[in-house]
């Protein structure tokens, strides 16, 4: 498997286990913790409640989501403690991080595999071949076993596994200067059966290291390198939610990377090493996870971190000597047997079971096992983190759905701000909905045209209501081919729709709508205002004998003022005028136009005959219309 197939099914993994929250499955696993939280703080003396059952208040979700900020970085610690980052290492890297400095954690091995030698041995089957042969004329019967001695050559390969951690500062160039963590070597021997001298693995190799910028984690130590702190400023612009502020989301992101770098040094132990530690050997229920969003019943806020990190430290595997560790691997039964085609057993792994006849030896001791349990732990911390603080926002939408009765969609702002701005604005300023007859005056209408909205959910839609101002007669110009331009006096009207819609949704989309009479007929033509109150038509259609027309609209965002202004601020100066001109020429050209055309004035004006003549003319009017439309008879023609 390549190194980029790799990196990509970890990625996969990362969106599929880490971004997914399930609000049930959490909230069940919630309720286990709060059980052991209770038993560890003492339930008479200090009992916790989770946050849905506990009286609180706002600030409390804050104080909680800096709770589980803290718990989950402190919890991380001392995870990496017991993998080897001492009191040194960690005041080495608050270090950097106070200069500025990205610190990073990296984790590299290598493999080697050397060739002893051979060796036959003659391996009896288990099975005996019995031949009984009958008496005969007073003869006794006779027995005759028969053995086939299988001569099995056997080749030896020593097989060497280091595996290291270390920590450096900024980029590559600062692993000149990298702290080593720790460094580990298991060893064990592979014989392959029958065959030639082929290498079970490749004689060396050497996988493509696996780095985590840790720099937030570092920064979140404060000065003193040991209390572990993340505080939310509640006054700042980009602070909205326990969940949406920018501590919180860059902390969601340093997990989301621990997450996914974990996952990578896992397939790093199973891509190069014959066997590894089976999942049951590295099970991290066992170790108390502290990151848990629950409230003490009496003051209602978060308990003490550090009460929950030491019951951590306390859930830990004994695990200190290293020497202990290394004399596994001198254990005289520490094989791994690899058949012909180079597939290996371990009586360890879950992987597979040793070979037929031969007692086979584990490769990874207890200290890889406790190295794997530790990173399976961090990635408990990261996954617990993460729906800590979506379970503090789910809260909240539910708390909010609970007050207004029901989940609210962008359509429901809209509601909102009709209701409003009856109150903000006079009558004449008011928004009023975008429905306009299409008719004489003193005449019944012809047709309706109007702009409706529905959003992504498919609700019925609804007339717009828009912002509009009124120019009165106006003189505009449409050119409808290269040698045709056609000069129009009407009512010019200008409106501004507001359109609400959520981050992550598609929020509403527009429909224009336009519907005729029977006996009726008009021309809608559909374009954009140009300069100098040009009218550029794209499109245009003829509305008749109740015809219903619906033209879902397509709309595309162009930057704001201020968003242009930082996106232009880093350009070249002739970039930016460039840029400049550019929107200039899209604000022009965006403002959509629709112009609607009565028909039947029009042909009165052609034929020199008085107005409204042919109001009452049906017949005469729909046989002339057949004319033009069907036909394309010119006008000298009729005239």
């Amino acid at each position: 498997m390549s190194e980029r197939i790799r990196e990509s099914n970890a990625l996969l993994n990362y969106r599929y286990n880490y971004i997914s929250y399930s609000d049930l499955a959490f909230t069940a696993k919630l309720e286990k913790v709060v059980q052991k939280v209770q038993r560890i703080l003492g339930e008479a003396k200090d009992p916790v409640l989770t946050l849905r059952e506990a009286e609180h208040k706002y600030e409390d979700k804050y104080l909680l989501a800096e709770f589980l900020g803290a718990v989950a970085v402190g919890g991380w610690w001392n995870a990496a403690g017991q993998i080897g980052v001492t009191d040194s290492v960690r005041e080495k890297a608050v270090g950097w991080g106070r200069d500025g400095e990205a610190v990073m954690l990296r984790f590299e091995m290598k493999t080697s595999c050397k060739y002893f030698g051979k060796e036959t041995k003659e391996v009896e089957p288990a099975v005996e071949l019995v031949t009984e042969t009958a008496a005969k004329r007073g003869r006794k019967s006779t027995k005759k076993s028969t053995k086939t001695v299988l001569k099995v050559t056997e080749h030896s390969w020593g097989f060497e596994g280091t595996y290291s951690l270390s920590l450096y500062k900024g980029s590559d160039a600062g692993v000149k200067e990298a702290v080593p963590i720790s460094v580990a070597t298991c060893k064990t021997t592979l014989k392959t059966l029958k065959g030639k001298a082929t290498p079970p693995h490749p004689e060396s190799t050497t996988a493509k290291p696996v780095d985590v910028d840790i720099s937030f984690l570092v920064r979140a130590l404060g000065k003193d390198g040991e209390a572990a702190r993340v505080e939310i400023d509640r006054s700042s612009d980009e602070t909205h939610t326990p969940r949406r502020n920018k501590p919180t989301e860059e902390l969601s992101d340093l997990f989301a990377g621990v997450y996914v770098w974990t996952n990578r040094v896992w397939d790093v132990f199973r891509t190069n090493l014959p066997s590894h530690p089976s999942k049951e050997a590295t099970d991290p229920d066992s170790i108390f996870d502290p990151v848990a969003p629950v409230l003490r019943k009496d003051t209602g806020t978060p308990p003490l971190p550090s009460s929950l990190l030491a019951a951590q430290m306390d859930s830990f595997p004994t695990f200190h000597s290293a020497a202990a560790a290394d004399n596994d691997n001198d254990d005289d039964d520490d094989l791994v047997v690899v058949a012909d085609n180079g597939s290996s057993s371990s009586s360890s792994s879950s992987e597979g079971g040793p070979a037929t006849g031969t007692k086979t030896a584990a490769l990874c001791t207890r200290r890889e096992e406790h190295f794997l349990t530790m990173l399976n732990h961090m990635m408990e911390l990261s996954l617990s983190y993460r729906n800590g603080v979506e379970y503090l926002e789910a809260t909240l939408m539910r708390q909010l759905e609970q007050a207004v009765g029901r989940q609210l969609a962008p359509a429901d702002f809209g509601e909102y701000m009709q209701h409003h701005y009856a109150s903000f604005f006079n009558e004449q300023y008011r928004p009023r909905m975008f429905c306009h007859s299409v008719r004489r005056e003193g005449c019944y209408p012809e047709g309706v045209i109007s702009l409706d909205c529905n959003n992504s959910k498919g609700e019925e839609e609804r007339p717009v209501e828009m912002f509009q101002r009124v120019f009165g007669r106006q003189e505009t110009t449409a050119r409808i081919n290269s040698s045709t331009v056609v000069t129009m006096e009407a009512e010019l009207e200008a409106h501004c729709w507001v359109s609400h819609a959520f981050e992550s949704e598609r929020g509403v989309r527009g429909v224009l709508k336009a519907a005729a009479r029977q006996f009726s007929c008009y021309v809608v033509m559909l374009g954009k205002l140009g300069p100098g109150k040009e009218f550029l038509p794209s499109n245009a259609l003829i509305v008749k004998d109740k015809d219903e027309v619906r033209i879902p609209l397509e709309v595309e965002a162009i930057p704001t003022p201020k968003a242009f202004e930082v996106a232009v601020s880093s350009l070249s100066p002739e970039q930016q005028e460039f840029a400049e001109a550019y929107r200039v020429m899209q604000l022009e050209g965006s403002l959509f136009g629709v112009a609607v055309i009565q028909i039947k004035p029009q042909l009165e004006e052609l034929l020199k005959l008085p107005t409204a003549s042919l109001t009452k003319e049906v017949e005469l009017t729909q046989s002339i219309l057949q004319l033009f439309i069907d036909y394309h008879i010119p006008p000298d023609l009729i005239m």
